[in-house]
């Protein structure tokens, strides 16, 4: 099962997700989630037009899913007192 439809299974169960992609984060990432959630009014995906929503996220989010490709990322999602679950992604430097 890819991410796309793990998300969706989250967002089934009852919780809001809001998708914030990183500068690292290829094109191809981008078009395949703006094509699967476009219609779907409980997934808000930033396309990283205007103002960057993260330290907004990380405030007001419940619980935070972040990829292990960034360590500051990573570092400061932690500093929240928020669970935190680290998505393993293929790819990335050695």
């Amino acid at each position: 099962m890819d991410i796309t439809n793990k998300l969706i299974k989250i967002q089934k169960q009852g919780y809001s997700l809001i998708i914030s992609p990183s500068r690292r984060t290829p094109e191809f990432a981008i078009n395949i989630f703006k094509d699967k959630f476009q219609n779907n009014q409980n997934i808000y995906f930033w396309d990283r037009k205007g103002h960057n929503p993260y330290f907004a996220i990380l405030n007001s989010c419940d619980i935070l899913m972040v990829t292990c490709d960034s360590i500051s990322m990573a570092s400061e999602v932690i500093s929240t007192d928020k669970p935190v679950y680290f998505l393993n992604l293929p790819g990335g430097s050695r």
